[in-house]
């Protein structure tokens, strides 16, 4: 448990880092483990999120844990009062073993992702 815990700080530093972007941080504010992490930003579908930071080897899920595997709008972020997110939503996790190394990874690896998809979308303005 002091493991798990310690990565507060970390997924705080990658969150941070993510808001600064412009995601909405699901869940902030409010009591929640230590080791999750639920973001999304409008526009931004969480299937191609899930499968670009899969292809760099960051395994992130789109939908709540009970639902691994599958790639469809979040129930979850429905529930919590933000439907317009739903489909736009991803979940990031922290394993027993996961380094602050790792959640810096996946920051920088969503802002790169995220960077893309945004010039992507002027090109086709």
């Amino acid at each position: 448990l002091p493991k798990i815990a310690a990565q507060a700080a970390w997924r705080d530093a990658a969150q941070a880092r993510v808001a600064e972007a412009g995601a909405v941080i699901l869940g902030a504010g409010v009591e929640r483990l230590p080791q999750t992490l639920c973001l999304a930003i409008e526009g931004f579908e969480g299937g191609l999120q899930v499968m670009n930071l899969d292809l760099a080897g960051v395994m992130v899920s789109a939908g709540p844990a009970c639902s691994s595997g599958k790639v469809k709008p979040s129930t979850t972020v429905t529930a919590m009062g933000r439907p317009d997110l739903a489909a736009a939503s991803i979940r990031v996790s922290g394993g027993w073993a996961s380094t602050a190394d790792d959640w810096a990874r996946f920051a920088d690896l969503w802002l790169e992702l995220y960077a893309r998809h945004q010039a992507r979308r002027k090109d086709v303005a």
